[in-house]
């Protein structure tokens, strides 16, 4: 009775089967592929970096090699060595490594020695860290170049030694191109036909694209240095913290009179200043009226980033 009973029921079932099991079959595949996929994101999203266009990189050392690493530009805690702080306060450079500087050719020190891009920055490091880093650590330093210029792995290695908040950020696509419309070709028949187009571009990413980059990485304020700048004394207190407790906006290492500033340079500050009549004292406004052409010597600076992505900064900035 038992196995006519089951052969029965086994019969009975048989019927039905083969549409339940592919049904059950299809479920438990989508199930499997679901949980695949979901695990796939997962990894991908904590141990794989979403690499951009506008990466950086950095150089460890591993048993002697040089390594170079790929970083994400907007997760700045990621590190090959260690996770580091995140810092609001950032000090910039942008630098040109080898002996030949593309707007001011080769390059002598005051004893007619030559000198390269490299043994500048060096010593600007060097006596940066000496006089104010060791000192006031919690910052970072960006170090920008250009995919001409660049570093080789050797000197990144040799700078980043001892430096956990050296960073080397390339500048490239937007960060690092002419303006909608312009082409390097025509470059002679613009105003100042001697100032070569790497020259425009620094001098356009320093006065409009800077601010929201480093924004977007999380910094509050920005103090740039250029190879050469020298910090020859010790500084013994926060000078970003002195910015933000005497809501200070922007410091600059002094006014300069300049003949050649461009045509139109006094135009652009007058109506400026007719916009925005309290962005400084009426004596220092006063002032500039009677000594046209002054400007700002700007090589070295710091600022709050944020005042740049106002309306009142962004115009301040617009002609660039």
């Amino acid at each position: 009775m038992i196995p006519q009973t089951l052969a029965r029921a086994k019969s009975k079932t048989s019927k039905y089967h083969p549409r339940r099991r592919s049904l059950l079959l299809f479920v438990l595949l989508f199930f499997m592929l679901f949980i695949g996929c979901f695990q796939m994101y997962i990894f991908h999203s904590q141990k794989m970096p979403n690499y951009r266009r506008d990466h950086h990189m950095t150089v460890e050392k591993d048993g002697g090699k040089s390594i170079l690493n790929l970083q994400r530009t907007n997760d700045r805690k990621f590190d090959t060595q260690s996770k580091i702080t995140q810092h609001t306060d950032v000090i910039v450079y942008l630098a040109q490594f080898g002996k030949y500087h593309t707007s001011y050719g080769f390059q002598q020190n005051a004893n007619q020695e030559s000198i390269t891009g490299l043994s500048k920055l060096n010593k600007s490091l060097e006596l940066l860290y000496t006089n104010y880093v060791e000192s006031f650590p919690s910052c970072d330093i960006l170090i920008f170049f250009d995919s001409d210029h660049g570093p080789d792995n050797e000197t990144m290695v040799q700078l980043r030694r001892d430096r956990p908040q050296l960073q080397f950020r390339e500048l490239n696509g937007k960060w690092w191109e002419l303006p909608h419309g312009l082409n390097a070709i025509d470059r002679f028949q613009w105003n100042r036909p001697a100032f070569s187009v790497g020259y425009r571009h620094m001098i356009r990413w320093f006065a409009i694209l800077i601010w929201k980059y480093l924004a977007d990485e999380g910094y509050s304020h920005v103090m740039r240095m250029d190879d050469d700048s020298y910090l020859h004394s010790k500084i013994n207190y926060n000078i970003f913290d002195y910015m933000r407790n005497n809501y200070k906006r922007y410091g600059f290492r002094m006014p300069v009179l300049e003949e050649a500033v461009g045509v139109g340079y006094d135009v652009i500050i007058d109506e400026f200043l007719n916009v925005n009549p309290n962005a400084t004292s009426q004596e220092l406004i006063e002032s500039y009226m009677k000594e046209r052409y002054v400007g700002f010597y700007n090589n070295w600076f710091i600022a709050d980033i944020s005042f740049f992505l106002t309306p009142t900064g962004f115009a301040a900035a617009r002609p660039y």
